[in-house]
């Protein structure tokens, strides 16, 4: 008789039995993890959007990796099951930071290892990540000097190119860095990060723009008031 078993056979075992001690204390440190991964984004992250509010999914998404892991690592059926699940689920989360992209693979990693049981792993390699997260957040601090966050936003039916904002700023920025430009047929919006001359700087920025095109929406915000 053949006793090689068959594909079915194989998708029938049932998984391995989970010990609930050792479910704990990944979740635990999932959590923990994901904890300190909020904290050191919000105090080292450079992107501009509300850090605050985004890092609140940090610990949350580790320990739900860990756990999808934890159940889907010891059966295929259950592996098969969780792509075909992903397969029909639409995500619909706009990210435009590459930083906050990577802060959300380095959560899915942290869960992936932990839920593998590679505990030691995990924990070496979250502290390498995040000391290269810190030391390069604490060198961009230092070469950093004020900025402010500059929204330009035209809804005029001829509206300024990047080329005519840049030359109307630049005699008032030490620095102009260009972070996300959106265009659609009713409105632009392009942000920068400027650095200005001086303080007067401000004031004779906002009179430029707004005086080759008086219908300009202008927001100027602090970087550090993003965190």
């Amino acid at each position: 008789m053949d006793k090689t078993p068959s594909f079915q056979d194989f998708l029938a075992n049932q998984p391995l039995e989970i010990s609930l001690w050792s479910f704990c204390l990944h979740l635990l440190l999932a959590g923990l993890l994901g904890f300190v991964l909020a904290w050191v984004y919000r105090r080292f992250g450079t992107a501009l959007t509300n850090r605050q509010q985004f890092s609140y999914l940090f610990p949350m998404l580790t320990m739900t990796t860990m756990v999808i892991i934890s159940f889907v690592k010891s059966s295929l059926a259950l592996s098969l099951g969780l792509v075909g699940a992903l397969s029909i689920v639409r995500f619909r989360a706009a990210i435009k930071e590459p930083e906050e992209l990577m802060y959300l693979f380095l959560c899915i990693a942290i869960g992936l290892g932990l839920g593998a049981g590679q505990l030691g792993a995990s924990l070496l390699a979250f502290g390498i990540i995040g000391l290269v997260l810190a030391g390069r957040g604490l060198l961009h601090q230092k070469q950093q000097t004020a900025q402010l966050l500059l929204s330009i936003r035209s809804t005029q039916a001829q509206h300024p190119s990047l080329q005519q904002l840049l030359d109307t700023l630049d005699p008032h920025c030490q620095a102009i860095s260009l972070k996300r430009m959106d265009q659609n047929a009713r409105e632009h919006e392009a942000t920068f990060v400027v650095q200005l001359t001086s303080p007067a700087a401000l004031s004779e920025a906002q009179a430029s723009l707004l005086a080759r095109w008086p219908n300009l929406q202008l927001t100027f915000l602090d970087t550090k008031m993003l965190t």
